[in-house]
């Protein structure tokens, strides 16, 4: 996985409640080509490296070179990826989201663990409207 992400919103072990904006470590650090191997990811993150149109792109490949990329463009601040991990042996690591996101986890209380990163909540009055659109395709 090729994830161009800068900062990960950590999370409580527990229920997976937002808890703090920080820059990408150890685990979460998937800047480069990385192979997943068993770390468990549902997480969020944030801090884009986008190319001249403002798109960030995720690549997941197998070890044969294919597999899918998402593309998005500045719409979606976010990007919430999640191993796909199970209690029932059956369904354990049976996929693998990578879901571009307008706005961080539990938005509304951002303050609480964004600081002054904006969180992207979209807020519309009566009648406006928000778009936002990215691409899968496979490599």
């Amino acid at each position: 996985m090729t994830l161009p992400a800068a900062e990960v919103l950590e999370v409580t072990e527990d229920r997976l409640i937002p808890t703090e904006l920080v820059p990408v470590h150890d685990e979460f650090d998937l800047r480069r080509p990385t192979a997943i191997g068993a770390r468990f990811i549902d997480h969020a993150f944030t801090g884009f490296d986008r190319d001249a149109e403002g798109t960030a792109t995720i690549t997941v490949t197998a070890a044969d070179g294919h597999g899918v990329r998402v593309a998005f463009g500045r719409d979606c601040g976010w990007a919430q990826v999640h191993t796909a991990d199970h209690v029932v042996p059956e369904y354990h690591r049976s996929g693998l989201a990578v879901e571009p996101m307008t706005c961080a986890p539990n938005a509304f209380n951002a303050d609480a663990f964004a600081g002054d990163v904006d969180a992207g909540l979209v807020v519309l009055e009566p009648g406006a409207a928000h778009a936002a659109a990215w691409t899968i395709s496979a490599v």
